[in-house]
């Protein structure tokens, strides 16, 4: 985490004198004691997708519910506070939800978080993380994988995508991140836990990942409610049924935090 002085202190090279943080949408204010050259550092985090359903709908079929995508996550530093405008939008993802009930169904995917919607000079957007899907199969290939957040800024008017990621729990990753198969994440949200049924009755819940800075995912679970994903975006659980109605992971919401530092 970024240190930051009492308010009121002075205002020291390096250090943070004022922090916003966002769980919901609003308006960043410039801070009264801004001064030109400072700079704005945000940590911006998009929600996670919300984990699905699956039923086998025979003794020979197996079901497999997809966790929900983890949202997106970065930090970015403008250069010059001067470059932002007095007040700023501010929009915050909302978690994707997971269905409930006795059969397949897929969850819905996490909300976009980002700072600053007007003005292409500005702009920096976090997507959330995919739904996941729940279907049942005998032959074939198991539904697709929740696919993780995107994290993109538009500068002078230009879109430059700074990581993108699909994993097998759709682990949302940022810049200078690093992708792995198992859905974790390191500034993005992680993804939930994929659960898989047998007709059978062979079960396997997965726990979900996690992720260094963002939140971790939901677990999968079976014939009882999958886990939430936490917030700062990690990817809601899905959650697998012989009859009995379960409730898959709702992904964890979006944030934001927005530092302003004194610089030389």
């Amino acid at each position: 985490a970024i240190g930051l002085r009492e308010t009121g202190s002075p205002k020291i090279l390096g250090v943070p004198y004022d922090r916003q943080v966002f769980t919901a949408n609003g308006t960043w204010t410039k801070p009264s004691n801004a001064e030109s050259g400072d700079v704005v550092v945000i940590e911006i985090y998009g929600a996670g997708g919300g984990g699905s359903i699956a039923k086998p709908f025979d003794s020979g079929s197996t079901a497999i519910a997809r966790s929900g995508g983890g949202g997106a996550g970065f930090k970015y530093k403008f250069s010059n506070i001067d470059n932002l405008s007095a007040t700023e939008s501010v929009v915050i993802g909302a978690g994707g939800t997971g269905p409930t009930g006795t059969s397949a169904a897929n969850g819905t995917a996490g909300g976009n978080s980002s700072f600053s919607s007007v003005g292409t000079e500005n702009y920096a957007l976090a997507t959330g993380g995919g739904r996941g899907i729940g279907t049942d199969f005998v032959t074939g290939s198991p539904p697709a994988y929740a696919s993780g957040g995107i994290a993109t800024l538009i500068v002078g008017g230009s879109i430059r995508i700074l990581n993108a990621v699909q994993t097998s729990g759709g682990g949302g990753l940022g810049l200078a991140a690093f992708g792995a198969f198992d859905s974790g994440s390191v500034e993005g949200g992680g993804g939930g836990g994929i659960s898989t049924r047998t007709g059978g009755g062979t079960v396997n819940s997965p726990v979900g990942q996690a992720s260094m800075d963002g939140g971790h995912g939901g677990d999968g679970a079976d014939n009882s409610n999958a886990s939430n994903g936490i917030l700062r975006g990690g990817g809601g659980g899905g959650a697998t049924t012989s009859g009995t109605s379960v409730t898959a992971g709702a992904g964890g919401a979006g944030y934001m935090v927005v530092y302003s530092i004194k610089e030389g």
